[in-house]
């Protein structure tokens, strides 16, 4: 069944989607590690001035800093941004500054969006359609465009927010910015993330549908044994990934919820006008309702039944008897507490 592949590639992408979030919970700091962004920058295949094609590490392994420019041509703040970015760029440049160099990565919808865009552009381009162009976004968690990222060629993070600092700085007097190498080799430090064990339950439940999934893919012969042996690798990580994360100890959950009094009860308005009416007279007294008269739906024909018109007749005349009798019994008991809820439905 098609469905059913697609429900198990599905389940399939969810799962490499939570190993790759727990994988950052766990180290925060991994994803961005220098080595990583440093592959990722040496090994992209660019687009220079005429369509000329090059890679990361001779284009970009002497420079000092390197900006990641995410923007698209149907972005109208992108458009706005682009001018004074080329103008930073063209005023190094003419100080005969060879230090900067922008890579655009594109987030337009089509190729010639692409190609329009760039030919209004002085540096290079990421290669339109490149799957890295999605992995630096992830990886730099880019939630909105223009953006423009500024690392060194060895895979140090100067600034998530370039495009600020070229707007401070136009004329590029304080380039390159930021230094490029930890100070006194001191490097960062993240502390793990975790989770709680309700979402512990919850991934462990996921866990055992996609294994559910994988078995009955691999006994209809649409997973071979090797791609079955890997997905359950991939649950065996995720659930390890999750008991490692998961809030055991008392010290690391959030302290509970006190109940306190924030203000002082006050009476209900009005409620003397309630006391003294005499109706308190009948409180305690027991109320026997008066016995219902039942209505039959067994007298109703089957469609069956039906074949002709004096049937036809016969069945209208039983519904009207059933519903004369529910709301005959509606009537008597009320349509209060006594009252079934067929009965307070022929009232409505």
């Amino acid at each position: 069944n098609p469905l059913k592949q697609l429900s198990f590639q599905l389940r399939r992408a969810m799962l490499a989607k939570a190993h790759s979030e727990l994988l950052k919970m766990a180290d925060p700091a991994a994803a961005r590690k220098p080595d990583a962004i440093e592959a990722l920058l040496m090994g992209m295949p660019l687009l220079g001035g005429g369509g000329l094609r090059t890679d990361g590490r001779a284009g970009l392994a002497e420079k000092g800093v390197i900006g990641l420019y995410f923007s698209a041509h149907w972005c109208p703040p992108c458009r706005g941004f682009t001018p004074r970015l080329a103008e930073t760029y063209k005023a190094l440049r003419a100080r005969n500054e060879q230090g900067f160099e922008v890579v655009f990565i594109s987030r337009d919808k089509d190729r010639s969006g692409f190609d329009e865009y760039f030919a209004e552009m002085p540096w290079l381009a990421l290669v339109f359609g490149e799957d890295i162009g999605n992995q630096l976004m992830e990886m730099f968690e880019v939630q909105g465009i223009p953006s423009l990222i500024l690392v060194s060629p060895s895979g140090r993070i100067l600034s998530t927010d370039g495009r600020n600092v070229i707007q401070a700085d136009p004329s590029g007097a304080g380039f390159p910015w930021a230094t490029p190498e930890p100070v006194d080799g001191v490097a960062e430090t993240h502390e793990p993330e975790h989770i709680t064990p309700s979402d512990r339950v919850m991934i462990s439940f996921a866990c055992r549908q996609v294994a559910r999934a994988a078995l009955k893919e691999l006994d209809r012969g649409h997973l071979t044994e090797e791609e079955f042996v890997g997905t359950e690798n991939d649950i065996a990580e995720v659930d390890r990934l999750a008991a490692q994360l998961e809030l055991t100890s008392s010290a690391n959950l959030p302290p509970p919820v006190a109940a306190a009094t924030t203000a002082p009860g006050q009476p209900l308005q009005g409620f003397d006008l309630l006391c003294g009416t005499g109706e308190d007279q009948f409180r305690g007294q027991r109320v026997t309702p008066p016995e219902p008269r039942l209505a039959n739906m067994l007298d109703m024909p089957s469609r069956s039944e039906v074949d002709c018109i004096e049937a036809v007749l016969q069945t209208l005349s039983a519904a009207i008897r059933v519903t004369d009798g529910m709301l005959a019994r509606a009537r008597d008991t009320g349509g209060g507490a006594q009252a079934t809820s067929a009965s307070r439905l022929a009232i409505q």
